[in-house]
């Protein structure tokens, strides 16, 4: 660090030269000679400036160059412990500021890992349901995008979600009717509703379980549809050959067959056999 010397003797006689107020305002008269130190010495302590108030007394009246070097080193030592303490201060307040976040912080991870779960669930859900639609095998792996996780994007998942819900609702409705209509018109024409609704999809016989459930596709509503609309003309059919033998009886003064006899003259009829 080196000795440290004023340059010049301009003293107030004001203040009394051994005195730290004297000190302060020497310091303020050279502190070009202190650039690094004025501010410190100010703040840490008393005794370090009348320490430099005796240096400043040496110039005046002489003192030996041994004296000098020994209190000079000591004030340097205590200029580089000062320095040594700040860091340690500084890195302690940060430490305790890093401590103070730590628990904020982790519950910011906790949201997060909450947030991508619900994600998760509503994109996996909308895939799914999604699938069923589309008549496909749902096998593919849902992503989730982490550089957008806001409650907006969310929200616009589970709109996504409850739009496909209610479609999946409508569906399973039509399913349902289609099968009212198929049983009807297979038991009015004496066929069995099982086969029948067997030649559309095998699930169709189980009731409303898993299988019958995912059974919503365009492809399947199609089929059945195609299913009703062969099964009215075939009952149309049947009632336009049903009138034919009853116009013929009377016009034969026959009488009209009971209708278990109408039925299997009407099978008859349909499968050729008959003409």
């Amino acid at each position: 660090m080196g000795s440290l010397r004023m340059a010049g003797n301009a003293h107030s006689p004001a203040l009394p030269e051994s005195s730290c107020a004297y000190l302060l305002q020497e310091l303020k008269v050279h502190k070009f000679i202190f650039p690094n130190y004025l501010d410190l010495f100010h703040k840490e302590t008393m005794m370090f400036l009348c320490l430099l108030s005796s240096q400043m007394i040496w110039d005046e009246v002489g003192q030996e160059e041994t004296e000098r070097e020994r209190i000079l080193e000591e004030l340097e030592q205590e200029c580089q412990e000062v320095y040594r303490r700040k860091p340690e201060k500084m890195t302690g307040a940060l430490k305790e500021q890093l401590n103070s976040i730590t628990p904020a912080l982790q519950e910011m991870q906790m949201r997060k890992e909450a947030r991508l779960k619900q994600f998760m669930e509503v994109q996996t859900e909308v895939q799914r349901i999604a699938s069923e639609i589309a008549g496909r095998s749902d096998n593919e792996a849902v992503t989730v995008n982490e550089e957008d996780l806001s409650l907006k994007k969310l929200e616009e998942h589970q709109s996504e979600l409850q739009r496909l819900k209610r479609e999946k609702g409508d569906r399973l409705c039509k399913v349902e009717e289609y099968k009212v209509l198929i049983c009807n018109f297979a038991k009015i024409m004496g066929m069995d509703p099982s086969n029948v609704l067997a030649n559309v999809h095998p699930s169709l016989l189980n009731g409303a379980n898993e299988q019958q459930k995912k059974n919503i596709s365009d492809d399947i509503l199609n089929k059945l549809n195609t299913m009703v609309q062969q099964l009215k003309e075939e009952k149309n059919h049947r009632m336009e050959k049903k009138n034919e033998i009853e116009e013929i009886c009377k016009m034969s003064h026959m009488d009209v067959p009971h209708q278990t006899e109408m039925d299997s003259t009407m099978d008859l009829i349909i499968s050729g056999t008959f003409h």
